[in-house]
C-alpha cells in the first residue's frame, strides 16, 4: 500500500514538473471557445458566469472523456469552484463531475471528431493563469494555457440628431436625409442583446440590426419609417437602445443580467423639401426660410397652409413691398381667411420687391385662429446685396476755348502774311504817256 501510494505521488510530480505543451501527445487535439450563436475562437478565453461553447477538435469518439479546467499549472489540492472544474463524457452522458451545474448537457455534443461542451465557471474563479487538461482512450492527452476572465459588461452607442423627411400625403418607406445612421460599440468581454423602443410612431419606425453585440464590435443601423399619408406636421421621436448582457449561467450571476440604455432623436418632419415647416399645432405654415433677390427686382415663391381649423392671416413686407398674394390664381387682399379641413394644403403664391438693398429684407405671414386663441408670426428672409455704383465718367474736354484761340490765331496769322505779301510787293513802271507829260512839265517850268 505505501510503494503504491509513492508511485503515485512520484507520477503526479513527474507529470506536474513537465511542461503543458511537452506533454500534449496528441498534437491534432485543438480546443477553441465562443459564446452561444457566435463564431469559434482562438486562444480560448473564458468569462467567468457566462455560458460558452467549448470546441475539443481532434478527440475522436473518445468514450471515456475527460476535461479538466484548473488554476495554475498543475492541480490544486483544495479544489473549489474557484480554482477546479471536470467535465466528463461517459457511455454518451455529459456530466459536471463535482459541482452538476456548471455543464448545460442539453447543449453537449459528440460528432465527427469533435466534442463540443457548454460550460461555465463561477463569477469567483480566480484569473489567469488556468490550464485545459484533456484525456481520454487510446491514450489521448492534451494539455495547453487558457484565460479566465471576469465579466466586463459594456455598451456604448453613437448619434446624431436624425431628420426623416416625408412627403405630405405620400404613402411610402422614408429614410434619414444624409444616410445618416446611429452605431453601438461593445469593448467589454461579454454579449449585449439589443433591443429598441421609441417614445412615438413605434409602430412605423424601425432600425437594422437590433440583434446581439459581440464583445469588441460596432454594429452600424439604419433607421426606416413606414409612413401612410399624413398632412404636414412634425414630431420628435426619442429612440431608446436597451443592451443585456446574455442571460448568466447560474443565479450567482444574476447581477450581470442589468441592461444599459441610451438615447437619441430623431424628428419625423412631414412637409415639402426645401421648405421650413412651423407647426404651431391647430395650424401649419411651410415656406421658404430665407431667399435671395435684387433691388427693385420682383420675386415669387410659394408657400402652404394646412391645418384643422379657420385662421386669418395677413402678409406683410419689411424693407420689400407685396407686390401680389394669390391663392390657387385668385388675388387675395389682407388680411384674408383661411377655412382649413385638415384634408389638404392650401397654396399661396406671394410676389414682393425689395426696397432695400444691402441688407436682408423680410415678409411677415402674421397667422391667427379666428376664435384668436393661437397666434404665430413667421418670417422669410430675402438676402438684397448692396447694388454696386456705377464708375464716374471722366468729364468731356471744353473745347471752346481752345477753338477760339485757335481761330484768333489763324485770323492773326492770315493778316500777318496778308500783310507781308503787300509790303513786298514792287511799284508798276510809268507807261509812255506818263513819261512825256513829266517831261513837258519839266520844260515848262519857270525861271527863277
Amino acid at each position: 500500500m505505501r510503494q503504491a501510494a509513492l508511485a503515485a505521488i512520484l507520477a503526479v510530480l513527474l507529470l506536474a514538473s513537465i511542461p503543458s505543451q511537452a506533454r500534449a501527445e496528441n498534437p491534432s487535439v485543438s480546443a477553441s471557445v465562443a459564446f452561444p450563436g457566435e463564431s469559434f475562437r482562438t486562444p480560448v478565453v473564458i468569462v467567468a458566469g457566462l455560458w460558452q461553447d467549448l470546441r475539443l477538435d481532434g478527440v475522436g469518439d473518445s468514450d471515456p472523456l475527460v476535461v479538466t479546467l484548473h488554476y495554475g499549472y498543475s492541480i490544486p489540492a483544495n479544489g473549489s469552484d474557484s480554482n477546479l472544474y471536470t467535465f466528463s463524457y461517459r457511455a454518451g452522458v455529459f456530466n459536471d463531475d463535482l459541482y452538476g451545474k456548471w455543464l448545460d448537457i442539453s447543449n453537449c455534443s459528440m460528432s465527427g471528431g469533435s466534442c463540443i461542451m457548454r460550460i461555465s465557471v463561477n463569477v469567483t474563479a480566480r484569473e489567469n493563469p488556468w490550464t485545459i487538461e484533456v484525456n481520454g482512450t487510446g491514450n489521448l492527452t492534451y494539455s495547453t494555457q487558457i484565460s479566465v476572465e471576469a465579466p466586463n459588461p459594456d455598451f456604448g452607442l453613437s448619434s446624431p440628431d436624425f431628420l426623416l423627411r416625408v412627403d405630405p400625403n405620400t404613402p411610402g418607406k422614408y429614410n434619414p436625409e444624409g444616410a445618416q445612421y446611429f452605431r453601438t460599440s461593445n469593448d467589454g468581454n461579454v454579449p449585449m442583446v439589443l433591443s429598441l423602443t421609441y417614445s412615438a410612431l413605434g409602430d412605423r419606425l424601425s432600425a437594422t440590426n437590433v440583434t446581439r453585440l459581440a464583445p469588441g464590435s460596432q454594429i452600424y443601423h439604419y433607421l426606416t419609417i413606414d409612413a401612410p399619408a399624413w398632412m404636414p406636421s412634425e414630431t420628435k421621436v426619442t429612440g431608446t437602445v436597451h443592451a443585456a448582457p446574455l442571460l448568466p449561467a447560474a443565479k450567482e450571476m444574476l447581477s450581470l443580467s442589468q441592461a444599459y440604455s441610451l438615447s437619441f432623436t430623431a424628428y419625423v418632419r412631414v412637409g415639402r423639401g426645401g421648405m421650413q415647416l412651423e407647426d404651431a399645432g391647430v395650424f401649419v405654415l411651410q415656406h421658404p426660410q430665407s431667399l435671395k433677390g435684387k433691388l427693385k427686382q420682383t420675386i415669387s415663391f410659394d408657400a402652404y397652409l394646412s391645418g384643422e381649423t379657420d385662421v386669418e392671416m395677413r402678409i406683410s413686407g419689411e424693407g420689400a413691398s407685396i407686390v401680389s398674394v394669390n391663392r390657387s390664381g385668385s388675388p387675395q387682399s389682407m388680411p384674408f381667411k383661411a377655412n382649413l379641413s385638415g384634408s389638404g394644403e392650401v397654396p399661396f403664391n406671394i410676389t414682393v420687391k425689395p426696397t432695400k438693398d444691402g441688407t436682408t429684407v423680410r415678409v411677415a405671414f402674421d397667422i391667427k385662429t379666428t376664435d384668436g386663441k393661437v397666434s404665430r408670426t413667421y418670417y422669410t428672409d430675402i438676402s438684397v446685396p448692396l447694388e454696386p455704383i456705377p464708375p464716374a465718367k471722366d468729364p468731356e474736354p471744353n473745347t471752346l476755348v481752345p477753338a477760339i484761340f485757335l481761330t484768333i490765331a489763324l485770323i492773326a496769322a492770315g493778316a500777318w502774311i496778308a500783310y507781308a505779301v503787300i509790303k513786298q510787293k514792287p511799284e508798276p513802271e510809268p507807261d509812255e504817256d506818263n513819261k512825256k507829260k513829266t517831261a513837258r512839265s519839266r520844260r515848262r517850268r519857270p525861271k527863277k
